[in-house]
Protein backbone atom coordinates (compact mmCIF):
# COMPACT_ATOMS: atom_id res chain seq x y z
CA UNK A 1 0.00 0.00 0.00
CA UNK A 2 1.46 3.69 -0.65
CA UNK A 3 0.90 6.33 1.25
CA UNK A 4 1.48 10.19 2.09
CA UNK A 5 2.59 9.18 5.75
CA UNK A 6 3.00 5.56 7.16
CA UNK A 7 2.40 6.47 10.64
CA UNK A 8 -1.47 6.89 9.74
CA UNK A 9 -1.88 3.86 8.14
CA UNK A 10 0.19 1.79 10.60
CA UNK A 11 -2.93 -0.06 12.30
CA UNK A 12 -3.78 -1.60 8.78
CA UNK A 13 -1.35 -4.65 8.83
CA UNK A 14 -0.35 -4.02 5.42
CA UNK A 15 3.40 -3.43 4.45
CA UNK A 16 3.30 0.56 3.68
CA UNK A 17 5.19 2.13 1.38
CA UNK A 18 5.30 6.29 1.32
CA UNK A 19 4.87 8.18 -0.93
CA UNK A 20 7.98 9.39 -2.82
CA UNK A 21 8.58 13.41 -2.51
CA UNK A 22 7.86 14.11 -6.25
CA UNK A 23 4.60 12.65 -6.39
CA UNK A 24 3.63 14.46 -3.27
CA UNK A 25 4.35 17.36 -4.71
CA UNK A 26 1.86 16.38 -7.66
CA UNK A 27 -0.87 14.93 -6.16
CA UNK A 28 -1.24 17.23 -2.20
CA UNK A 29 -3.34 19.94 -1.86
CA UNK A 30 -4.41 20.59 -5.30
CA UNK A 31 -7.32 23.23 -5.68
CA UNK A 32 -10.64 22.74 -8.00
CA UNK A 33 -13.20 25.68 -7.88
CA UNK A 34 -11.89 26.22 -4.48
CA UNK A 35 -11.71 22.72 -2.77
CA UNK A 36 -8.75 21.29 -1.71
CA UNK A 37 -7.85 17.86 -2.69
CA UNK A 38 -5.27 15.53 -1.37
CA UNK A 39 -3.87 11.68 -2.19
CA UNK A 40 -3.43 9.77 0.99
CA UNK A 41 -3.28 6.44 0.47
CA UNK A 42 -3.62 4.31 -2.70
CA UNK A 43 -3.71 0.36 -2.92
CA UNK A 44 -3.63 -1.83 -5.84
CA UNK A 45 -5.05 -5.23 -4.48
CA UNK A 46 -4.20 -7.80 -7.68
CA UNK A 47 -3.74 -5.31 -10.50
CA UNK A 48 -7.46 -5.78 -11.29
CA UNK A 49 -8.74 -3.75 -8.54
CA UNK A 50 -7.50 -0.29 -6.66
CA UNK A 51 -8.62 1.46 -3.67
CA UNK A 52 -7.86 5.60 -3.58
CA UNK A 53 -8.40 7.17 -0.51
CA UNK A 54 -9.07 11.21 -0.67
CA UNK A 55 -9.10 14.09 0.94
CA UNK A 56 -11.89 16.48 0.30
CA UNK A 57 -11.70 19.48 2.04
CA UNK A 58 -12.26 18.02 5.70
CA UNK A 59 -13.51 15.19 4.16
CA UNK A 60 -12.52 11.60 3.51
CA UNK A 61 -13.32 9.97 0.72
CA UNK A 62 -12.54 6.24 -0.19
CA UNK A 63 -13.15 5.11 -4.41
CA UNK A 64 -12.99 1.79 -5.01
CA UNK A 65 -11.90 1.49 -9.42
CA UNK A 66 -12.48 -2.18 -10.78
CA UNK A 67 -11.23 -1.44 -14.02
CA UNK A 68 -8.07 -3.55 -15.08
CA UNK A 69 -6.33 -0.81 -17.16
CA UNK A 70 -6.76 1.92 -14.73
CA UNK A 71 -5.57 0.16 -11.76
CA UNK A 72 -2.69 -0.65 -14.12
CA UNK A 73 -2.06 2.73 -15.17
CA UNK A 74 -2.05 3.88 -11.57
CA UNK A 75 0.54 1.31 -10.53
CA UNK A 76 2.64 2.51 -13.79
CA UNK A 77 2.35 6.02 -11.98
CA UNK A 78 3.09 4.78 -8.89
CA UNK A 79 6.34 2.34 -9.88
CA UNK A 80 7.54 5.61 -11.81
CA UNK A 81 6.71 8.27 -8.95
CA UNK A 82 7.54 6.59 -5.78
Amino acid sequence: MTVDKKEKFESFGFHLQEIGSSFKEIYKDIMVDGVKYSLECMMIADGKESIVITRVGDERLAVVVKLPVVSALQKGVLEHLA
